[in-house]
């Protein structure tokens, strides 16, 4: 293989399943699934999933899917 032929990187994917806290409002991490990497992003149970979310797409994640309690996020390089 000569140096320019490069094995593409597989794309990066998340997702994430939250549910509303009745007390505070807040859309908390229920369960997270990440096929690949996601760092610098903080993917644990009981963390805000808005947040979480937010990191995800200032990292280069686009936004796939968004239905009841359940985000989707993808990185391609």
């Amino acid at each position: 293989m000569s140096k320019d032929e490069r094995i593409p990187r597989p794309p990066d994917a998340v997702t994430i399943v939250y549910e509303r806290n009745p007390f505070t409002q807040q859309q908390q991490i229920i369960n997270s699934c990440v096929i690949g990497s996601a760092p610098p992003c903080k993917l644990q149970s009981g963390s805000d999933a808005y947040s979480a979310g937010h990191c995800l797409l200032n990292n280069g994640f686009k936004l796939i899917c968004n239905t009841a309690n359940v985000m989707t996020f993808e990185r391609v390089y």
